[in-house]
């Protein structure tokens, strides 16, 4: 019995029974036989826990990750992948079947339902430059400076390509780097046609032509070639035993076959769809250090 405990009686045979006095000492509550490890276990259950829904509540429901890089991977890989199984269609066929356009158009619909705030507001910030981008490309469709499947890749990528956020939208400066890219075919078809001139002269011999237009004629057209007569149009008229280049054709559409007769220039139609994926890679590649 305590001696300085001032109860007595009951009380204290009580107390005695109980064990010492804990009054004044706070007691940790008793650990649940049932759990393992106790507390130090629990602690560490829910220590992981935290941070596997941490982890994986972002990337079911609306939040930055989302947007930050599984939309942006998506792009890039749908993207990717539709312009490059068209490229190889483009350059075996020079044609392009439409169903690749629809899987990517799909793809980059279901990519924009993902995320509709975010999509209004790429919308409201680059409307403009999307409108003006429409009106070329109706433009080339009309005037048939582009075929078909060009128009279609960049509709497509449209839908398909929001990041990253540049100056401009992304499909607009794809399609002006792919045009400036397709430039660069023009100095090489030059000098190729210039070493082809000088091994045959008589591909020059008869043409009743101002120099500018000659030179303008090594620049945009080419003497028949098997490889480059798919879909080409023919680039000659001749009249009263002369001959006279046709520079009108080097702006015109895919022709509706091969020309098979040799010496006779053509309008060469290179695959396109190769550029535009060179367009847009290098963009995606360049985008850090762009504004």
């Amino acid at each position: 019995m305590d001696p300085w405990d001032d109860r007595s009686g009951e009380d204290a045979r009580v107390l005695s029974e109980r064990g010492p006095s804990t009054r004044g000492i706070a007691r940790k509550p008793d650990s649940d036989p049932n759990q393992v490890g106790g507390e130090s276990g629990n602690a560490g259950i829910i220590t992981a826990q935290g941070r596997v829904v941490h982890i994986i509540l972002p990337l079911i429901g609306p939040g930055p990750i989302i947007r930050g890089w599984v939309v942006d991977l998506l792009e890039q890989v749908i993207a990717t992948s539709t312009l490059s199984i068209a490229s190889l269609y483009d350059i075996r066929y020079r044609e392009v079947p439409d169903w690749i356009w629809v899987l990517g158009a799909v793809g980059g619909v279901i990519l924009r339902l993902l995320n509709p705030e975010e999509t209004l507001a790429y919308v409201e910030r680059a409307w403009l430059p999307l409108l003006a981008l429409a009106l070329m490309l109706a433009a080339e469709w009309f005037l048939s400076t582009s075929g078909e499947a060009d128009v279609l890749a960049y509709a497509t990528l449209a839908l398909i390509s929001t990041e990253p956020p540049l100056i401009l939208p992304p499909p607009f400066l794809v399609y002006l780097l792919s045009k400036v890219l397709l430039l660069t075919v023009l100095p090489l078809q030059l000098m190729i046609n210039l070493v082809r001139v000088r091994r045959n002269p008589d591909l020059l011999r008869g043409f009743d032509e101002p120099l500018h237009r000659k030179i303008l004629a090594l620049i945009l057209l080419s003497p028949y070639s098997k490889h480059l007569a798919v879909g080409a149009r023919v680039a000659e008229v001749r009249s009263n035993g002369r001959r006279k280049f046709l520079l009108r054709a080097a702006l015109s559409s895919l022709g509706e076959s091969e020309i098979g007769e040799e010496g006779v220039w053509i309008a060469p139609t290179y695959p396109f769809i190769p550029f535009i994926l060179a367009a847009y890679v290098t963009i995606q590649l360049l985008s850090p250090v762009l504004p």
